[in-house]
C-alpha cells in the first residue's frame, strides 16, 4: 500500500537540541504501580519475571566484567550520582535548557499512517498517578515537565509498560512517540520497545526476552548512543541482529527524542528525529499477526528514567 502523507516530526529537525532535566518527584520509585495485581511486581517480582534479552545481557554483563570483574542483573545498582537532584514533592518541576551544536537532520522519509489505531496523550490521568488504561509490572507516574506540552508518563524502575486493551495491528502501519530520558544516564539502562505476536497475554507481557509467538524489539542505551535491533520466534533470536550508533539518541547532545516507526508486512524501519536509522526487508517472521506493543526498562540505576507522550499508532 502506498504511503501518502508526510507529517512535520514537531520540529526536531533544527541544528540545536535541548538538554532537559528533569527531577525525582516524591516517592515515584516505590509507589504508583498499576492496581491490577496479575501484572504487580509485589506479586510477581520484577526482577525475576522480567530478564534481559540474551543479547542485551550479554552486552551488560560483558562491560561490567571488563570494567570492575563483577556483574550484577538487578539494574538498580545506585551508583549513579550524577544530576542527583533534591527529591521534590512537586510534580511539575523547573527544568534547565541548553543548546548543544548536532548533526543537522536531513529531510526525513517518514510517513505516518492515516487511520489511528491507538494513541496516548495521558491527559486524561492527573499528574502523580498511573493511566488506568495501562499495565506495568513496575512503578511510574503521569507528571508534567515544565517548558514541556502536555503530560508524559515517566517509567521510573525495570520492568514493562503497555496499553491494556490492543487491537490486532494490520500489515501496514506507524508508530510514533516522543521521549525524555534522563540527561546523564546509568551506562548500563536500556529502554526497549516491542512488538510481538502474542501467545499468553499475562506472561507475554511479564517476558523481557523473546515474548509471544514472535516479533522485534528494539533496544536504546541513551548514555552511549545505541540502538540495538533483534527478532525473535519461538523465544529464540531471529535472523536479525543490528547495533547502531547515533549521535541523535546520546543524552549529553540531547535528551529528548522524536521516535518513528513503519511497517510494511515484513519490513521494519525505525526512525530517531526524523532519521531512518534501521531498516530491514526482513525484520518480522512471517505467519504471525501482531497485537501487542510494550515499553520495557532494564539496569536502571537510582536516577534513571524514561519520559514517553503523544504515543500515535495508525495504519495506512
Amino acid at each position: 500500500m502506498r504511503l501518502l502523507i508526510l507529517i512535520p516530526l514537531m520540529g526536531f529537525f533544527a541544528a540545536h537540541a535541548q538538554i532537559i532535566s528533569v527531577k525525582k518527584t516524591l516517592g515515584n520509585a516505590v509507589v504508583n504501580t498499576t492496581n491490577n495485581t496479575i501484572y504487580n511486581s509485589v506479586n510477581q517480582g520484577v526482577n525475576g519475571v522480567f530478564s534481559a534479552p540474551g543479547k542485551i545481557l550479554r552486552k551488560v554483563k560483558s562491560s561490567n566484567q571488563s570494567n570492575n570483574g563483577g556483574y550484577s542483573n538487578n539494574g538498580n545498582n545506585n551508583s549513579n550520582t550524577a544530576n542527583n537532584q533534591q527529591v521534590s514533592g512537586s510534580v511539575n518541576n523547573s527544568p534547565s535548557t541548553q543548546d548543544v551544536a548536532v548533526t543537522k537532520t536531513p529531510e526525513s522519509d517518514f510517513t505516518a499512517g492515516t487511520e489511528t489505531i491507538y494513541s496516548a496523550d495521558f491527559s486524561s490521568t492527573a499528574a502523580g498517578s498511573f493511566p488506568d488504561n495501562w499495565i506495568t509490572n513496575g512503578n511510574g507516574e503521569v507528571r508534567t515537565v515544565d517548558g514541556q506540552d502536555g503530560n508524559w508518563l515517566q517509567i521510573s524502575s525495570n520492568g514493562a509498560f503497555a496499553p491494556s486493551q490492543l487491537p490486532e495491528l494490520p500489515e501496514n502501519f506507524s508508530l510514533e512517540f516522543d521521549a525524555i530520558f534522563h540527561p546523564s544516564p546509568g551506562k548500563d539502562a536500556h529502554y526497549l520497545l516491542y512488538f510481538y505476536s502474542t501467545n499468553d497475554k499475562t506472561t507475554d507481557f511479564k517476558e523481557g526476552g523473546y515474548p509471544g509467538n514472535a516479533g522485534i524489539y528494539f533496544a536504546f542505551n541513551t548514555a552511549a548512543g545505541e540502538i540495538d535491533a533483534e527478532n525473535f520466534e519461538k523465544g529464540k533470536p531471529g535472523i536479525i541482529d543490528s547495533h547502531i550508533k547515533t549521535d541523535l539518541l546520546k543524552s549529553e547532545l540531547s535528551n529528548k527524542a522524536h521516535i518513528g516507526i513503519i511497517r510494511q508486512k515484513s519490513r521494519i524501519a525505525l526512525y530517531v528525529n526524523g532519521t531512518k536509522t534501521f531498516a530491514s526487508p526482513s525484520a518480522l517472521p512471517g505467519g504471525y499477526t501482531l497485537d501487542a506493543f510494550k515499553f520495557g526498562a532494564l539496569f536502571m540505576e537510582k536516577d534513571d528514567f524514561m519520559l514517553v507522550s503523544n504515543i500515535n499508532l495508525a495504519g495506512y
